[in-house]
C-alpha cells in the first residue's frame, strides 16, 4: 500500500524542461485520446508535454541522468508511428502513465489507468502526476507501480475510463526509495562520468 512519504517527486532542471519541450513537439503527431474529446488536435501538445514530463521524469529516478530519456526519443522519432512494446524508455519494461491532477491535489486520490491496447505482459506500469502548474514547478510526482497480475480481472464498464483497467493510487506498489547525489558541478552525474547513488530510509 502506498503511503505520503512513498512518493518520489522529482524536479526537472530548466534544461530538461527545454528537452522535454522539444521531443513533446516532435511527438506530437496526431491520434486518439479516450479522455479528450473533439478538443484533442488543441490540446495533443498538452497532453504530449505531461506525457513526456513523465518519461524525463521516471529517467531521472531510474538512472539519475536525463539522458536515456534523450536517448530513447531520439530513436523513437526514427520510426515515430512505430509502438513501444510497453517500455517507455529503451531497454526497459516500464510503462509511465502522466496525468495532470485536476480536482484535487493529492496524488493518493487518483487511479492508474490501462488500455487494453497497453497491456503487456512483464510491463510494470508506473503512475506519474504533475499539478497544472507543472510547467512553472517543473515537479512530476512518481506514485507507485503496478504488474499486469495487479490489475482487476475486469476493465471499466461506463464513465470516461469505459473499458480501461483501474487500480487506486493507494493499491499500487511504492517505489524503491534510493536517491542519486551529485558529487560535482553536474548535478546528475560525478566527475568521473558515473552515477552515484545512496539510499534513504
Amino acid at each position: 500500500m502506498i503511503a505520503p512519504h512513498h512518493l518520489q517527486v522529482i524536479r526537472l532542471r530548466p534544461d530538461e524542461l527545454r528537452l522535454v519541450e522539444h521531443f513533446a513537439a516532435q511527438a506530437a503527431i496526431g491520434g486518439m485520446s479516450h479522455v479528450r474529446g473533439d478538443d484533442r488536435a488543441a490540446k495533443l501538445r498538452d497532453d504530449q508535454l505531461v506525457g513526456q514530463a513523465g518519461e524525463c521524469a521516471l529517467s531521472r529516478y531510474l538512472s539519475g541522468s536525463s539522458l536515456l530519456y534523450a536517448l530513447t526519443r531520439t530513436r523513437r522519432n526514427l520510426a515515430p508511428t512505430a509502438g513501444d512494446g510497453g517500455g517507455d524508455l529503451v531497454g526497459t519494461n516500464i510503462d509511465v502513465k502522466c496525468s495532470v491532477m485536476r480536482y484535487s491535489l493529492d496524488p493518493l486520490q487518483y487511479r492508474l489507468l490501462v488500455r487494453p491496447a497497453e497491456l503487456h505482459l512483464g510491463t510494470l506500469y508506473v503512475l506519474a502526476l504533475v499539478t497544472p502548474d507543472w510547467h512553472t514547478t517543473r515537479e512530476i510526482t512518481l506514485v507507485g507501480w503496478a504488474s499486469w497480475e495487479d490489475l482487476p480481472d475486469r476493465a471499466e464498464l461506463e464513465g470516461p475510463f469505459r473499458g480501461a483497467f483501474m487500480l487506486p493510487a493507494s493499491a499500487l506498489h511504492p517505489l524503491p526509495p534510493f536517491r542519486w547525489t551529485p558529487t560535482s558541478s553536474d548535478p546528475t552525474w560525478t566527475s568521473a562520468g558515473s552515477p552515484t547513488t545512496t539510499s534513504t530510509p
